[in-house]
């Protein structure tokens, strides 16, 4: 998604093991930020969750087996 100049995307992990449920999927949010410095930042943002906890790369890397399978859908839209 490209609103007002940022862009968002949405992170699928699949194939993963969580304890007691087993194997599922779960969908993140992602939007890039461009800060002063013009870099480009990711922040995560989780739906299922009520807050918003920017996961370091270790613990996502912790989070989500080796297996897991991650895919990036971008659309081509623009919204004011």
């Amino acid at each position: 998604y490209d609103i007002k100049r940022e862009s968002s995307f949405i992170i699928s992990a699949e194939n993963y093991i969580v304890p007691i449920i087993g194997e599922c999927g779960h969908d993140f949010n992602a939007v890039v930020i461009c800060e002063y410095d013009k870099k480009p930042y990711v922040q995560f943002i989780d739906s299922w969750k009520t807050s918003n906890i920017l996961p370091s790369l270790q613990e996502i890397k912790k989070h989500f087996s080796s297996s897991g399978e991650f895919y990036v859908r971008a659309y081509d839209e623009k919204h004011d």
